[in-house]
């Protein structure tokens, strides 16, 4: 026998049909087999054989054919890539049966082994041997695996292409017609596909739905049956494609019968195309991009022979395509799903509507990094996922998604026929992190779009400005991706009144309707603004939200009722909260600086608050390769934040841990003029001389001039405070409104505050608390001089001693002048003063107009310092001449039983006072004398004092009693709260911290069954127990009393009760403890069911009694 040698073949699938019954020389025999799958035998060899034995043959190929057609159609459920690569592609073990059955009988037409490189032995098989199923050979002896499926399908007398029609119904499309009009057609000098390298088939044909190929224009005509070819629309031309005429159908005869073009000659459905691109260089080509099946994508690359061909053929494709229902660019139900479930668990879904998720397949052209130290251009031409989410978009390589399932779900789809799960687990969609492959939209710089070729440019700034990205991509679909894009932009920065500085080209606005903005939450559309913003900042950090906490604040000032704003464009504040979850945790700095950069640009935003909130960390950055120093990035964002939001008016930094550093860029932030900053609040920062030198260059220079200044407790030295204060009264210090200089120990020139002071003709508070060494001089600072022409409402100079009689004469004479008579807070206490010199001020605070509305701090002095300025104190108040609010807190009334005893009983005399503060009184001047054994008959006196003083005085309606530790009334007080049953006036009591026990609220519950006026009430931290609360709560829940309304939920009291209940199981003996553990803590659950039980009623009480109210006021009316 002669041997065969077969080397790699031919790979293109056009032109082949080998084999067929058509094919088979008339000399050679065929033996039938079901459905004319006949294998041509050696007709040599079957010319000497009897009967019998070609029975034997006829069986073992009939076995043969068996074997290999169920490779097959295993094979057609495979996940090939689509008809071209499922016909190149054949299993190895179809391949050695056909090898070993080869070399014994069949003649396999010599197209099929063109050229001979392996030697494969043609040896006969005994003829009488048994018949048994054939084994197969090894694929490494056997060379002729490499045979091409086309041609063995074609031996086969088996139909080609079964798959390609499979995939397009299984999409939902209709195969083409070959009565479809032809739009544009010529030879082209080549064209491949991801699956096909190479085919004879160069002459190309586009019609409405489909693009064909053939060997010639002639084999084109014979398929397509008489119909004439170029049969191109009037306004599609062979120069200029431009668009598709609608009525095409009518070229054709209406006598024409529909017929489904042969599969062996579509290249693609241009439904099923998601990109169209094309590339100049190195030479002119087509790339068209589309879904072979619902989970394989195949390119195809057409190379005209003339660049005049080459843009004929694009216009014509784009035209063509943009025509046809798209199905390419669309997703599967199951796969919309799946991409939903992953933004869901991001919090980047916008909507939950499926239909509103936009997610395409495209072709990303292009993708380049602009650095630092050069320039770095990718041209990945690859398909990929577009996804576009709430704050970010994503673009997923297809070669992650596989068919873009996980491996748990079994895809049946709605769109499209899936009803059954994928077979092989290795093609199952991978477990992606979408985090790895997303792009936050607020880093857009820059959207271009180009209709001409469907593409779109994004430009993309990372976190921290190191480089730029420009991405190019292609898809059928740009314009609604782009309008998509810009849409959820312009959702986030709805309210910003200009962009970015660093947006170069502006994104155009597409601005929502502003109901789309509101929230059933009852949330104002600006804190619906900035939440939305804050959303987005994080997703640009890659962090959570979910800690940051805030609220908003309309700002009702003049200029907004002068301008009649609408409740939607008023002015708002922004306060800071701290952050959710632990308590005295802290933000972190990217969370600061989500919040910082959420702020800018917002033309609303008139306040910012953020007092109590630690930045300190933000200012003191660790070193970067890019900076060996560290940073302070709170430095750079407030200049930023002033410099760029022209509507900020306010900035509230008190103790927030602020460095000079920061200051001083605050300073240059006003200098540069074009902030509108006019009041800032730095208390309990940090100021040094040059900080201070930059904030008074900033004042002087600042195009606002300021209203308010706080710089209380930072530190200023005696040049760095004069600096300031020189600054003010250089800038428009007539429009100085609020100055807060307190807890500044420096010295200070006192002409420079009389100077300032006597100028600021609109001064409404001054704060000078503590500031010792300001009235060391010889000047008084409070006089009628200086403060004359201010309109102060405010006036705090507590803490400093007034030991200066020229001083405290000085103030005599402001107090009763009339530019006292505006002051409705006013501060005296810790001034060092006896009774007789607060007697004098509270005569004659009586004698302003406005005693009855201001509200006087006077505690912290010596009233007993001698016995007759206790007696010149307790006079005023027996005659009253007190104002309507008084606060004697931390006053030292001493430990004479005598006089203690004489100023608490004046005020029962008193007619005038309303509120009465008496809290943390100080029986002792000095600590040395604790255990004087007459403190505690004193304490007892002053007690019984005070149980008169809620029997007879009817005219409080106020009463402070609070206690601490150190300084309070003490067990004593418990009893004499009995008094409550006769007073009739008093709405509000406050005697926590005194340490009354269960004894002092059983007397105060028993008071309350006959009061009939008590309102409000707190009586925590009182070492109140179980007992004592059931003795209030019998008379609350039984509606003893009814008119208690507020009732302060006893925290310490809870906490103490556990406390001692934890300390009687650790006390236990080991036999008792696991009895005792259950007792206390069924003790726990009662004492804390008692209390919720007797605030339920407390609040039942509440609200009866304001739908009450309402009922009497709209009867009234």
């Amino acid at each position: 026998m002669t041997a065969l040698r077969v080397n790699n073949m031919n790979k293109s699938t056009s032109g082949c049909h080998i084999g067929r019954k058509d094919d088979v020389n008339t000399n050679d025999i065929g033996i039938g087999y079901p459905g004319d799958k006949s294998l041509p035998l050696k007709s040599e060899f079957f010319s000497s054989i009897s009967q019998e034995e070609r029975q034997k043959m006829e069986e073992q190929q009939r076995l043969l054919l068996a074997q290999i057609q169920e490779q097959s159609d295993s094979d057609d459920d495979s996940d090939y890539d689509d008809n071209d690569n499922y016909d190149s592609t054949y299993n190895s073990s179809i391949l050695s049966l056909i090898s070993s059955y080869a070399s014994e009988y069949i003649d396999i037409p010599r197209e099929v082994f063109k050229d001979v490189k392996e030697i494969i032995p043609l040896t006969p098989k005994p003829l009488n041997s048994p018949i048994s199923p054939i084994s197969p050979i090894s694929p490494r002896s056997v060379s002729i695996r490499r045979i091409k499926l086309a041609s063995l399908k074609g031996a086969l007398n088996r139909p080609r292409n079964s798959r390609h029609l499979k995939n397009l119904s299984e999409m939902n499309i209709s195969p083409p017609d070959i009565n479809d009009p032809i739009l544009f057609e010529s030879k082209v000098t080549r064209w491949c596909s991801s699956t096909l390298k190479k085919t004879s088939n160069k002459y190309l044909i586009l019609t409405r739905n489909s693009l064909c190929a053939f060997k010639s224009a002639d084999k084109a005509a014979k398929i397509f049956d008489g119909l004439p070819l170029c049969t191109l629309p009037r306004k599609l031309s062979a120069d200029s494609s431009t668009s598709i005429d609608s009525n095409n159908n009518n070229q054709l005869d209406s006598n024409l019968h529909s017929k489904t073009l042969p599969a062996e000659h579509i290249i693609l459905c241009l439904a099923t195309i998601f990109s169209i691109s094309e590339q100049l260089t190195p030479e002119p080509n087509i790339r068209i991009d589309h879904m072979s099946s619902l989970k394989k994508q195949v390119t195809v690359f057409i190379t005209a022979p003339d660049l005049q061909k080459h843009r004929q053929w694009f216009t014509a494709l784009r035209s063509a395509v943009h025509n046809s229902d798209l199905i390419g660019p669309l997703l599967t139900y199951d796969q919309r799903i799946w991409i939903m479930n992953k933004l869901s668990n991001l919090d980047d879904l916008s909507d939950e509507n499926e239909k509103k998720l936009v997610a395409y397949r495209v072709l990303l052209k292009s993708l380049s990094d602009e650095e630092q130290d050069g320039q770095y251009d990718k041209d990945p031409k690859t398909s990929v996922l577009f996804i576009l989410g709430k704050n970010n978009f994503y673009i997923i390589p297809s070669h992650l998604r596989n068919d873009g399932l996980p491996s748990e779900i079994i895809r049946k789809s709605n769109d499209y026929k899936i009803n059954s799960p994928t077979k092989n687990n290795s093609n199952l969609a991978k477990d992606i992190d979408f985090w790895k492959y997303k792009y936050p939209l607020l880093c857009i710089t820059d959207i271009r779009s180009n209709t001409l070729d469907d593409t779109f440019t994004i430009n993309f700034k990372n976190n921290f400005n190191f480089s730029n990205r420009t991405i190019i991509i292609s898809s059928l679909l740009s314009e609604i991706i782009t309008t998509e894009i810009k849409s959820i932009i312009n959702s986030i920065t709805f309210w910003w009144s200009n962009p970015p500085p660093y947006k170069s080209n502006p994104i155009t606005p597409i601005t929502p309707a502003f109901s789309s903005l509101t929230s059933p939450t009852g949330k104002i559309p600006q804190e619906i603004g900035i939440e939305r913003m804050i959303e987005a900042q994080c997703h640009v950090l890659n962090i959570s939200k979910s800690r940051i906490s805030f609220h908003i604040e309309y700002v009702l000032g003049s200029e907004s009722i002068q301008l009649g704003l609408g409740v939607d464009n008023l002015p708002f504040r922004f306060v800071l909260l701290p952050p959710k979850g632990k308590e005295n945790d802290i933000y972190t700095n990217d969370e600061l600086m989500a919040i910082f950069n959420s702020l800018k640009y917002h033309s609303l935003l008139s306040e910012i608050n953020l007092s109590n909130i630690n930045l300190f960390e933000l200012q003191i950055l660790p070193s970067s390769p890019n900076n060996d120093e560290g940073c302070n990035m709170l430095a750079t964002v407030l200049h930023d934040l002033l410099i760029s939001n022209t509507k900020l008016k306010t900035l509230n930094l008190s103790s927030c841990g602020i460095t000079s550093e920061t200051i001083t860029e605050i300073g240059n932030s006003l200098l540069t003029g074009k902030a509108n900053l006019e009041r800032l609040i730095l208390s309990d920062s940090s100021i040094s001389k040059e900080s201070a030198q930059a904030l008074a260059n900033g004042i002087m220079k600042h195009s606002s001039s300021i209203k308010e200044l706080n710089i209380s407790n930072c530190k200023l030295t005696f040049d760095g405070l004069s600096l300031i204060l020189q600054a003010l009264c250089t800038k428009k210090p007539e429009e100085l409104e609020i100055l807060n200089l307190s807890n500044n120990i420096c010295d200070i020139d006192e002409s420079i505050l009389i100077d300032l002071f006597s100028r600021s003709k609109n001064l409404h508070s001054l704060n000078l608390r503590n500031c010792l060494k300001f009235f060391n001089g010889s000047k008084p600072i409070i006089s009628v001089e200086t403060l004359n022409e201010t309109q102060l409402t405010t006036l705090d100079f507590g803490g400093i001693p007034l030991n200066n009689k020229s001083h405290l004469l000085s103030l005599y004479a402001y107090i009763r002048s009339p530019a006292f008579a505006k002051v409705k807070y006013f501060s005296i206490d810790h001034c060092n003063l006896d009774g007789e010199a607060l007697a004098i001020i509270l005569s004659y605070i009586t004698t302003s107009p406005n005693y009855e509305k201001i509200r006087v701090w006077a505690g912290g002095n010596y009233i007993a310092k001698t016995p007759a300025s206790c007696k010149e104190f307790c006079y005023a108040i027996r005659n009253d001449w007190t104002p309507v609010w008084l606060s004697l807190e931390n006053s030292i009334i001493g430990s004479n039983t005598e006089q203690v005893v004489e100023i608490l009983s004046s005020f029962c005399e008193n007619t005038v006072i309303k509120y009465l503060d008496l809290s943390n009184p100080q029986f002792i001047f000095n600590e040395l004398f604790t255990q004087n054994s007459q403190l505690t008959t004193t304490i007892k006196k002053a007690c019984d004092v005070i149980g008169k003083l809620l029997k007879e005085n009817n005219h409080i309606q106020e009463l402070n009693l609070r206690g601490n530790s150190d300084r309070k009334w003490g067990p004593t007080l418990g009893p004499q709260l009995l008094g409550l049953e006769e007073n009739t006036n008093l709405e509000k009591l406050n005697i926590e911290g005194n340490s009354i026990g269960d004894q002092g609220i059983k007397s105060l519950s028993e008071a309350l069954k006959r009061n009939v006026s008590l309102k409000s009430l707190r009586i925590d931290s009182n070492e109140i127990g179980i007992e004592g609360y059931v003795s209030l709560h019998q008379v609350i829940t039984s509606r003893q009393n009814t008119i208690i309304q507020s009732l302060g939920y006893p925290l310490k009291d809870l906490r103490t009760h556990n406390e001692i209940l934890d300390l009687k199981v650790i006390n236990a003996s080991p036999i008792t403890k696991a009895n005792q553990k259950i007792i206390s803590q069924k003790q726990k659950v009662n004492f804390k069911q008692i209390i919720d039980e007797i605030l339920f009623s407390i609040e039942e009480n509440s609200y009866k009694m304001s739908k009450a109210a309402t009922v009497d006021n709209t009867l009234e009316k």
